[in-house]
């Protein structure tokens, strides 16, 4: 499976609990990243006691971060003008 297609999975498995649980909308999560590599001391993103360099994979991951961000925010809009039409 691709990571594309594993994201959406589970994407879609996240919102049916969201709406098993009665979570309003505003607590469903609304997208997840996977990292197509495992997080090691050997690539630089832990350190020797095993926690997260989180600079070292903001910048790595930077790029998908922000077009995830951007697709959000275009989505929102989208929403809003529907809600506004409404």
């Amino acid at each position: 499976m691709e990571l594309p297609d594993l994201e959406y999975a589970v994407l879609k498995q996240l919102e049916r609990a969201a709406v098993t649980n009665n979570l309003a909308p505003v607590e469903y999560v609304k997208a997840v990243i996977f990292a197509p590599d495992t997080f090691s001391q050997a690539n630089g993103q832990v350190t020797n006691t095993m926690k997260l360099k989180r600079h070292n994979i903001r910048q790595k991951y930077q790029a998908r971060l922000e077009e995830t961000y951007k697709k959000l925010s275009v989505v929102d809009q989208d929403l809003e003008t529907v809600n506004q039409t409404m």
